[in-house]
């Protein structure tokens, strides 16, 4: 195990395909025992991870985008870190062009939303405190993206219902931003509820 975390202590999250990199007749059960033991955390999708490494908040965002790419952060995970909702969320929300799909790591659940690939933009490149890296939605996306899912949406009070911070939206969107980022989607259903945020945000 020693030359094993020697070998791969660069890499927070690995696969089966780093490994053999460097040991190339290794036997998988070591997998399984090493999980047993505590020594490895076993992820979705074949991948493992050091359960040292893994544990702030950006170091689980980017295990989600490493896990299931191409992936960025949005939704409630992104509407918590730009202050946009009062409290912390438990579960990792990001977007992704693969099949909507969700599991668990560590009592920490991963959730990804299915968008299309031609709506697949507006996030920026940041590195996690592993150094891994991840992608995060800008706040102008974040709010198309939640437009985008909610689709029951009706009037002002749905929104109060968020508890969402009217002056954090005002001091972080971007005016051109949104309008660029506006543009790729369309629709009268959704306009409409674009037009009900604009009202309230501006209530």
């Amino acid at each position: 195990m020693q030359v094993f975390r020697e070998k791969l202590a660069h890499l927070p999250i690995f696969s089966i395909n780093d490994i053999r990199k460097y040991f190339p007749a290794f036997d998988r059960k070591r997998l399984v025992e090493w999980k047993d033991k505590g020594y490895i955390s076993a992820i979705s999708r074949g991948f493992y991870a050091w359960p040292t490494e893994i544990v702030t908040e950006q170091d689980k965002w980017a295990m989600a985008c490493k896990v299931y790419p191409p992936a960025y952060i949005s939704m409630e995970s992104a509407l918590s870190y730009y202050g946009i909702i009062p409290e912390g969320v438990f579960s990792i929300t990001a977007i992704a062009t693969h099949k909507t799909r969700a599991f668990v790591v560590n009592d920490t659940s991963f959730i990804f939303r299915t968008m299309q690939p031609s709506l697949f933009f507006g996030y920026t490149f940041r590195k996690a405190p592993s150094g891994m890296p991840y992608s995060l939605a800008y706040p102008e996306k974040v709010l198309l993206d939640w437009l985008y899912f909610h689709t029951s949406l009706k009037d002002q009070n749905d929104f109060e219902s968020f508890r969402w911070n009217k002056a954090t939206w005002l001091t972080v969107i971007e005016k051109d931003r949104m309008t660029n980022y506006k543009a790729a989607f369309d629709g009268h259903a959704f306009n409409h509820r674009f037009n009900i945020f604009q009202a309230w945000l501006h209530d």
